[in-house]
């Protein structure tokens, strides 16, 4: 395939991309790097997009969507982007903070009360687990930055589901739980902390979670695409999910064990915060160019230039731990990266956007894979700095 794409200060750059599917030499460096790892068997399929803050500079579809079926990776192929859901949460919460709603520093109990008895696990020299209040409730900031004091998952989450029930209800759950730590006194990546502050915005909003995002992010940007819950049809376009089976030494279709099936069964499956979007490359870019241009895209605001600046600022003081709110940040990049495989991330000097698509777990290469793609995508960054 063939894309002219023209930067804002009037170069025009011609990019010769090849037809996206496997077997056919790619041109872009970030496609030859990727396609050997399907090549291999070793990967299904990629969608690769890098963009400038206002404008799409390539595209790459390289594999299968299907590996059965030789359906090609293209462009509007959807991905459940796990945890890349993230950012979308912190911002849904930064518009309140905007609105002068929330206050990032105040106490979860304030927006929701079923927090105020929250108790902290504290381990006793002869190995005994007491039970006490702690020092302070976590905050709506320290929820957003996984610093809150809870564990990856509920066990509900992990009998049941990621998607399982709806914000508020799964707040009451979390509500039931203790603390694994004094807030604010270590970083442990959390779901949970995300969707207490998907529970606050909705209870604060008056609106579904799912609702909220649409209004306010999805629809403004033009992510017609996008959502938590997939149509029927959206279904029929989600690149099948994989797992590496190492004693067949190939990659066999599996479901997402995180997630509720059917996924189109709205009666079943709720949004999740920390890692519930559905969407495409070209649609997700358009979140990232918002965050990249502080907050505006095609001269709408969607945030103000200080919340993004907030969410892209450290929040973990000393700990061991880089991350944001809702951000996870690398040097000069920040943005997120998911489950199975997929990644977003800004490079702040340009404002050059790289996303990576990919459906699937437990491959031996996959984080080779994934080296070999930042390092080509550098390279293809190179020419549009």
């Amino acid at each position: 395939m063939k894309k002219m794409m023209n930067m804002k200060n009037g170069l025009s750059i011609l990019l010769f991309l090849t037809l996206s599917f496997a077997g056919f030499a790619q041109e872009t460096e970030v496609a030859k790097a990727l396609q050997p790892y399907v090549d291999s068997g070793e990967a299904p399929g990629f969608v690769t997009l890098l963009a400038a803050k206002d404008n799409i500079l390539q595209i790459n579809t390289v594999g299968y969507a299907d590996v059965a079926a030789k359906t090609p990776m293209k462009e509007d192929t959807l991905f459940w982007i796990a945890s890349s859901s993230k950012p979308f949460a912190a911002a849904a919460a930064m518009i309140l903070v905007d609105e002068g709603k929330i206050n990032l520093d105040e106490s979860i109990a304030t927006y929701l009360p079923e927090f105020r008895d929250l108790k902290v696990a504290v381990k006793n020299d002869d190995g005994t687990i007491l039970l006490k209040k702690p020092a302070k409730l976590p905050t709506v900031r320290q929820c957003l930055s996984h610093t809150g004091g809870w564990s990856f998952l509920s066990p509900y989450m992990e009998r049941f589901g990621i998607d399982s029930l709806p914000p508020t209800r799964a707040a009451g759950t979390y509500a039931m739980m203790f603390l694994n730590y004094e807030p604010g006194s270590q970083y442990v990546y959390s779901n949970i902390g995300i969707n207490i502050g998907s529970a606050v915005v909705e209870r604060i909003s008056g609106q579904p979670f799912d609702e909220f995002m649409k209004k306010r992010i999805f629809e403004p940007l033009g992510m017609k695409e996008t959502t938590y819950v997939p149509t029927s049809e959206q279904v029929g376009r989600i690149a099948k999910s994989y797992r590496y089976d190492n004693e067949k030494k190939s990659l066999q279709e599996t479901k997402i064990h995180f997630l509720t099936y059917p996924l189109d069964d709205p009666h079943i499956r709720y949004a999740e915060a920390g890692g519930g979007i559905f969407s495409t490359a070209p649609e997700i870019v358009r979140f990232f160019q918002m965050l990249a241009n502080d907050g505006e895209f095609q001269e709408k605001r969607i945030l103000s230039a200080k919340s993004v600046e907030e969410m892209r600022t450290k929040q973990t003081g000393n700990l061991d731990a880089s991350y944001g709110l809702g951000l996870g940040l690398f040097g000069d990049f920040y943005g997120h990266g998911g489950a199975y495989g997929n990644d977003a991330v800004i490079h702040k000097p340009t404002g050059l956007i790289a996303i990576y698509m990919v459906q699937v777990a437990g491959v031996p290469k996959q984080g080779e894979a994934k080296q070999q793609y930042q390092k080509a995508v550098l390279k293809d960054m190179e020419k549009f700095k």
